[in-house]
Parts: structure tokens; C-alpha cells; sequence
């Protein structure tokens, strides 16, 4: 089958529209990569499968080539659960060329099958890591979405000619789907299943991994474009919460010194998450960190109309507040406050990823990823602009407090180019709250960053205030 990508610039001919004197060629060639990838290119991602496979970069089939085979080595290496995504193959240096001048069609593969993988991603997020894309991309994912589902909450393939398909295993390869590939897998031989913070069992026939500094990887609880969360245990047998962000392989041969690190583990605060350790690998970064109860956007999700009781909710942003200020101190600018990073233990905020953005400036992964940092629906104007400043922070956490208040976000976006022009341009939409709290929340949402308030703290006790006859 033939599948439907541009070729090297835009407004050239589609595959589709290959001569038919060079189809066969074509299919030569996908068909050569295909037969040898189980026992050739199964391992390591590297460019040895593209140089081998490619006919010369002056072939008028090459780039035609080259997406075609990227696509189907993606698919296949996501359906075998393995930590990949197209900014790895951009850093080989294999001609695919800038994120800008992907094709749609490649970043739609990527997405769909991801979105139908056991951990799915979010389409607003995944459009921003392709600014130059976005528009086009948020139209067709959209148009996805509106495609007829097949009993499930997943959307459908886009249509046959996006299909790609994963290279078949064999069935003594079947059990490297199990579990991720992080060193070796080990059994829990406890009979009697163990109950854990998030609310579930683990029982003895769960899969675990244990890494070879003695923590157990127990179970998946969060991923992202940069990597995973996992429920973990530490030597001791107490649970952590252990993030592990991929290094994309052109960095891999690189030692970085990553300062980020250490400054994320020397930060000590009531109000933030600690990080208890890390190590860092060719490969990857492992951070150890507290493990929270819930977000604030889970325990939005608990309440009616997902507003999050005033009294609670201020008492909640309080604490965020000294949290962030304390990072500012210290010269940390956070850079993705919203409900997902403000955490709970034990009815308390602990404010989590601070010292992220940085980490991932060290590593690459922001000027390969993205060209910008943060969640698009929290993001500050000057963010936008890649001049991100103390009080962008309290921007952020002004969004997330009307978010928790209203129920909703205060600021509506179907699209990367949308969230951009509502938070450079637009007026945040805050009916349903009182005018005296408006008032409050226009100030720290102000366009002018010199028109904020001077700290967090400062704005959330002219919340308490506004919001004192309320309580």
C-alpha cells in the first residue's frame, strides 16, 4: 500500500502521485526496510536502518522514502511501548530536516498513534511542540475527532492512507511489550496485594522493574512529551514518584552538566515537591521526588461543577503562592504553574516540576521540542515571546485560580495560534466570580508585566480580601 506524504517541498506531488514507472521502486524499497527491521534495526534508534535502506539523497524517491520508513519504524517502536517520538529521529541527522518543515501527515502518524497507545497525549500540547504547523495540525486533528468512533473514547485512524501499520513480531519478541525497557523486569512475590496513595491494588501478578540503583518501578501514572511518571519504590520500600525524562539521541553522546539537577535538589520549601535524588545516563534523567496524594486539577475533578470550594481554594493558592515566591528568591522562574504541577499530600500544595524548564534548556529538549516553554492555556504573553519573568508565574497561577474557581479556563483556545493570540491579545473571561475578586485577577493578568502585583503572595491576599464577604 501506498501511503499519502508530501515529498520535499510544499506544493509538490503526493506519493500517490509517484510516476507509476517509479511505484514499484517505491515499494521496493519500503517492502527492503519492512523485511529487515526485526533482525537488523530492532534495537537502538540509530541511522544505520535509513543509510542502508535510502536510495542516494538525489534520488527524486528519497525524501518520499525517508518519510515513509520513518513513519513506519515510529509505529512500530510505539507499539512496542518503547520511549520514542519524531524529535529522536530529527536529531539523527538523517536529512528529515528542521520541525518546521515536517508534514503535517508525519506529525498526524505520530499523533494518532500515540493518542490510540495506552497513555494518550493531548493535542493542544502536541501542536505546540510544531508552531510552524500548529493551525493546519489542531484543523485535521479536529477533524479527527469529528470521524465516527468505534466504541471506544479513542479516536479512529484518519483515514486508510495514514494507517501506517507496525512491523508484525514475532511471538518470542511478544513479551518485550510487557513492560518498558528499563533494564531488567522483576516480579513482587508478596500473596497479599498492597494498597498504595493513588487508590489502587497492586497485586503479585503486576509487572514491576527494578533499576539498577534499587528502585522498583511499579506502575505508570503520568506521561509527556519529554517522558514518564512512575509510582515507585525506594530502597526501603517507600514510595516515591519517579520521573524519567528521555534525553532525544543526539544529545545521548553528550554529558552534560546538568545544574538544573542540583538546584532542584538543594531547594527545600514546605510548599515544593522534594526532589530526593537523580541520575543521569546517556540515555535518560531520573529524578526521585515525594509522592503527592492528587493534583488540584484531580481534586477539581471531585467537586461540583469541577469548582473547587472558595475557603479551600484560597487556602490552596496561599500556600502555592509562598512556594513560587520562595523559587523566585532563589532566582527560579517556573515557567508551567497550572492545576496539573500544584499537588496535594496530606491536604497540603506542593508546587512540582520547578527547575523543569531549566533542565530541559540544559538537555536540548526545549529548543528541539518547542520554541516555547509552559502549557499553552497558562501561559503569559511575554512567555510567548520567549521572555519569561518572575511575575509570568503569577499570571500562570492567576489562569489556574479562575480555572479551579469557575470551573473552566478563562481564556478558550481550540488551537496552538488561538491560545496565543487569546493570551497576547484577548481578555480573560471571568463571569461567575465576584467583581471585587475580577478586579484582583485583571491585575495579575495584566498584558504589562510591570502592572502585576509584586509577588505572588501579594496578589493572593488581595484575593483573600476581595473574597472575604464570599467565605
Amino acid at each position: 500500500m501506498l501511503f499519502l506524504f508530501p515529498m520535499a517541498q510544499q506544493g509538490a506531488s503526493l506519493i500517490s502521485q509517484i510516476p507509476p514507472h517509479e511505484r514499484e521502486r517505491f515499494k521496493q524499497i519500503v517492502d527492503r526496510f519492512r523485511d529487515r527491521w526485526q533482525d537488523e534495526f530492532a534495537g537502538e534508534l540509530t541511522v544505520d536502518p535509513f543509510q542502508s535502506c535510502l536510495p542516494p539523497a538525489n534520488d527524486p524517491l528519497f525524501r518520499a522514502a525517508l518519510i515513509e520508513i520513518v513513519a513506519i519504524d515510529l509505529v512500530t517502536r510505539i507499539d512496542r511501548k518503547e520511549p520514542v517520538s519524531l524529535l529522536d529521529y530529527l536529531a539523527l541527522e538523517i536529512e528529515l530536516g528542521p520541525p518546521e518543515q515536517l508534514p503535517v501527515e508525519l506529525l498526524l502518524v505520530e499523533f494518532s498513534h500515540r493518542l490510540r497507545s495506552a497513555n494518550p497525549i493531548d493535542a493542544i500540547d502536541y501542536a505546540a511542540s510544531y508552531p510552524a504547523q500548529s493551525a493546519e495540525l489542531m484543523q485535521r486533528i479536529q477533524s479527527m475527532s469529528a470521524q465516527p468512533q468505534f466504541g471506544t473514547m479513542i479516536c479512529s485512524p484518519i483515514d486508510d492512507d495514514l494507517d501506517i501499520q507496525p512491523i508484525a513480531l514475532n511471538e518470542s519478541n511478544r513479551s518485550q511489550l510487557e513492560t518498558p525497557s528499563v533494564n531488567n523486569t522483576d516480579s513482587d512475590g508478596d500473596e497479599n496485594a498492597k494498597e498504595d496513595r493513588w487508590g489502587t491494588v497492586r497485586s503479585s501478578s503486576d509487572p514491576t522493574i527494578r533499576l539498577d540503583n534499587g528502585y522498583l518501578l511499579i506502575r505508570r501514572i503520568g506521561r509527556g512529551n519529554f517522558g514518564e511518571v512512575w509510582l515507585s519504590e525506594a530502597p526501603g520500600g517507600i514510595e516515591v514518584a519517579l520521573k524519567i525524562v528521555r534525553l532525544p539521541a543526539g544529545q545521548r553522546n553528550k554529558h552534560v552538566e546538568l545544574r538544573s539537577l542540583d538546584l532542584m535538589k538543594r531547594m527545600r520549601h514546605p510548599y515544593l515537591i522534594q526532589v530526593q535524588a537523580f541520575w543521569v545516563s546517556t540515555e535518560q534523567i531520573l529524578i526521585a521526588m515525594e509522592l503527592a496524594d492528587q493534583s488540584l486539577q484531580d481534586r477539581a475533578r471531585e467537586c461540583t461543577g469541577q469548582s473547587i470550594p472558595l475557603p479551600e481554594l484560597l487556602r490552596y493558592v496561599a500556600e502555592a503562592a509562598e512556594g513560587i515566591d520562595y523559587l523566585h528568591r532563589e532566582h527560579v522562574v517556573h515557567r508551567d504553574i497550572k492545576p496539573d504541577n500544584l499537588l496535594l499530600l496530606k491536604g497540603h500544595v506542593k508546587v512540582a516540576d520547578f527547575g523543569l524548564a531549566r533542565l530541559l534548556d540544559e538537555t536540548g529538549l526545549t529548543v528541539i521540542a518547542t520554541q516555547v516553554a509552559g502549557s499553552p492555556m497558562y501561559m503569559a504573553p511575554e512567555v510567548w515571546n520567549q521572555k519569561p519573568v518572575p511575575s509570568s508565574d503569577q499570571y500562570s497561577l492567576a489562569v489556574a485560580y479562575a480555572e479551579l474557581r469557575l470551573g473552566h479556563t478563562p481564556f478558550s483556545a481550540s488551537s496552538l495560534v488561538e491560545a496565543m493570540q487569546a493570551h497576547l491579545y484577548g481578555q480573560p473571561k471571568l463571569s461567575g466570580i465576584s467583581e471585587r475578586e475580577q478586579t484582583v485577577l485583571r491585575k495579575a493578568l495584566s498584558k504589562n508585566t510591570q502592572d502585576r502585583f509584586a509577588t505572588c503572595s501579594e496578589m493572593v491576599a488581595a484575593l483573600v480580601e476581595a473574597a472575604s464577604p464570599l467565605v
